[in-house]
């Protein structure tokens, strides 16, 4: 099988970053501030904010200017330097670049393809806005373990980067493991990952490595002592990459069939790595798969699902014993429908532009007549209920809380770009692709961050 190469315009991703940097805000006398001296512009603060972030002439115009709450280290900083003081930190999006990817096709040609769009590149910052490293990664997100069909963040931070000289097995892209609070952090040094609980397991050139998301603790086992040679290793690689994916069951952790990859279905035995006993078995292919299904089905238990019945304008979504008619007039043929409790909306998009409506599920309320709906839940505070972001007919956008009162206005993304929110532990996202990102503190009613992303023409 032919590995598919990322030689990503960043793949020098520091390089990359120190040339997008964000500098610190001027003083007064023309000096650059450090951290935590920078005063914020003036931010909203409350419901019914309205902001004016038109383009202007030629599309080249900021919606805003730049904004953050200074730098925790004077300079650029292009790695994450740890310590105990910075508090649970933030990843955000603070620069843009564009991607090719390079290959070998089955006749022996090199075959270039170059993205239409931008990669963004992230950051780390707190809680407060200050930045703690410039933006230098392909990816910063927090760990989460999937159980019963819930969520659970882990108190750590996957990282990645790709540069030129790990084009091996996973074109180019390394991980790399940090406390959430950045007291530690690892090398980039793995291909991949997955959770159990609250532990890490990932692998990588080294091996297969075990962390403990709470207190950093850490064991790794190589290669070698898993059973796997040298010459197996890139057959191992990728079927853990194409075949079951590198995922924790009950069983343990596969690690390749013995055979070419070519050659993989007709495999009866696998081989199996568990962490808990450090013991590495062979067990037939059906025992394994088994336990996968099982696996999975435990992760993400059959629940009950919502339905639909109409009856001319009427909509009755029903789900077990629950139960709401809903009265929609002039919808078209196809529709589709989202319930999150207490709301639901129903889409027409069976004329050229989409329109949906807006019910409270208990009375039946018809809420509000727009262009489209999100909604938008804090993982963090399920108790809160699900925020809005609802797109109105003559675009814009309008986020809104549980209780439906309006916070911030948005204006439409430029070009053919979307607007997303992401909501955690009252800390709000809103990117789109190609324009900017920002973050607000929905406690304080403040933007703690802010970045103009636009690469122009």
């Amino acid at each position: 099988m032919d590995r598919t190469q990322l030689t990503a315009l960043t793949l020098s991703v520091l390089l990359l970053a120190g040339c997008a940097q964000a500098s610190p805000a001027p003083t007064e006398n023309g000096s650059s501030q450090t951290a935590g001296s920078l005063s914020l512009p003036e931010a909203p603060t409350g419901p019914n904010v309205q902001m004016d972030w038109s383009r202007l002439d030629g599309n080249k115009t900021a919606l805003q200017p730049d904004a953050d709450g200074g730098r925790w280290y004077p300079d650029y900083t292009g790695v994450l330097v740890p310590s105990e003081d910075y508090g649970p930190l933030v990843p955000y999006a603070g620069a843009l670049t564009y991607s090719f990817n390079t290959w070998t096709d089955d006749s022996g040609q090199e075959q270039v393809w170059y993205s239409p769009w931008p990669t963004s590149l992230y950051g780390l910052m707190t809680r407060e806005g200050k930045i703690v490293t410039d933006p230098v990664y392909l990816s910063a997100e927090q760990a989460e373990f999937y159980w019963q069909g819930h969520s659970t963040a882990l108190p750590v931070l996957l990282l990645s980067q790709a540069r030129e000289e790990w084009n091996d097995f996973c074109n180019g892209l390394r991980y790399a493991v940090a406390a959430q609070d950045g007291s530690w952090i690892t090398d980039f040094e793995f291909w991949g990952y997955t959770t159990h609980e609250d532990e890490v397991l990932l692998y990588g050139p080294g091996g297969v490595t075990w962390i403990d998301a709470v207190s950093g603790a850490r064991q790794d086992w190589s290669w070698g002592f898993l059973g796997v040679t040298e010459e197996e290793l890139p057959s191992v690689v990728e079927q853990i990459m194409w075949l079951y994916g590198f995922q924790w069951t009950e069983a343990g952790i596969f690690l390749g069939t013995g055979t070419q990859t070519r050659n993989v279905q007709t495999a009866n035995q696998v081989r199996v790595f568990s962490p808990e006993t450090t013991e590495v078995v062979w067990m037939s292919r059906s025992d394994w798969e088994t336990s996968l299904g099982q696996w999975n089905s435990q992760q993400w238990p059959p629940t009950g699902y919502w339905e639909d019945r109409r009856e001319g304008d009427q909509v009755t979504l029903f789900n077990g014993d629950e139960s709401y008619a809903l009265t929609v007039p002039g919808l078209g043929e196809s529709f589709s429908f989202e319930v999150c409790e207490p709301f639901a909306y129903l889409c027409d998009f069976s004329e050229e532009q989409s329109k949906c409506w807006l019910f409270r599920l208990s009375s039946g309320e018809l809420l509000t007549e727009c262009g489209t709906i999100s909604f938008v839940t804090d993982p963090a505070r399920p108790e809160y209920g699900p925020y809005l972001l609802v797109r109105g007919h003559n675009s814009g956008y309008t986020f809104y809380t549980p209780d439906l009162e309006p916070l911030y206005t948005f204006p439409d993304p430029s070009g053919n770009t979307w607007l997303s929110c992401t909501l955690r532990d009252g800390l709000l996202a809103v990117r789109d692709d190609r324009t900017f990102f920002g973050c607000w503190d929905l406690d304080a009613g403040a933007c703690i961050f802010y970045r103009n992303l636009d690469l122009g023409d």
